[in-house]
């Protein structure tokens, strides 16, 4: 029993069903004893045990190992985790909140050497194997910004229009769904609404740039029109500036179809 409380020291976690044998037992009844059928572990799933071995290369520091599971079709904060595991001090994995055959979200206590947080770890199925999809949090995100490139920079002279630096995001960004380029992942905002844009380079997605329809120094929205699988398609693309301790960058916050 000495060991079982030391592995629940460590990991802060135990699957439902830890403490039961899987063979035979007896306990006391009147009159002698009753044996008890065996009692099967409880079988975890891919994805849980994926889960696992996140909290386990996220706790020892293993940027190899992280990145070997990371999902090819994945949200840029995996990578961005990643790049703050140096500064990473525990990851305890406390709670599986969401499972089925296809994907996993599990919720760990975080501690870097600036904050405490809780990390959302999204664990799902691509191309039949399991990966790690995706990183959210709730509360602080330890997180830092991507690098800002030069169409990122904020444009001082904008008088009205979408401004030019936003102009040449746009255009990036639907030139890379339109060539399937994975690196358009790493331009989505890290608070992107709807599914992000993984799934309009599993569509085959072909778009081309249509009117502005809001446009100012922080945000700004023109339609798209084009095909999703082969199918007509109408939409919009919604992009934001952020700002976070001095560096600025635009980042895809939406792009959705009617």
């Amino acid at each position: 029993m000495v060991v079982i409380l030391g592995i629940v020291g460590v990991t802060g976690f135990l699957a439902p069903g830890f403490f039961l044998s899987g063979d035979e037992d007896q306990r006391a009844v009147a009159g002698g004893t009753e044996r008890i059928a065996p009692t099967k572990r409880p079988q975890t799933s891919p994805g849980e045990r994926l889960v696992f071995r996140i909290a386990e290369g996220l706790n020892r520091k293993d940027t190899a190992a992280l990145k070997k599971v990371a999902c090819p079709k994945r949200r840029s904060t995996v990578d961005r985790t990643i790049d703050i595991v140096p500064e990473i001090r525990s990851a305890t994995l406390f709670r599986i909140l969401k499972h089925n055959d296809h994907f996993v979200v599990a919720s760990m206590r975080l501690s870097t050497a600036q904050d405490r947080t809780v990390l959302k770890v999204h664990v799902e199925e691509q191309g039949g194997t399991v990966c790690w999809d995706a990183v959210t949090f709730e509360g602080p995100s330890p997180l830092k910004p991507p690098q800002p490139s030069k169409t990122s920079e904020p444009d001082e002279r904008w008088q009205g229009g979408v401004p030019p630096a936003a102009d040449q995001f746009m255009k990036r960004v639907v030139r890379k769904i339109n060539d399937r380029d994975q690196s358009v992942l790493r331009l989505e905002c890290p608070s992107i609404i709807g599914g992000g844009l993984a799934k309009l380079l599993d569509d085959d997605a072909k778009l081309t740039l249509g009117q502005v329809t809001q446009a100012s120094p922080a945000h700004a929205t023109r339609l798209v029109r084009g095909t999703l699988g082969g199918k007509p398609a109408d939409g919009a693309l919604i992009m934001s500036r952020l700002s976070v301790n001095g560096k600025t960058w635009w980042c895809v916050f939406h792009l959705f179809f009617d």
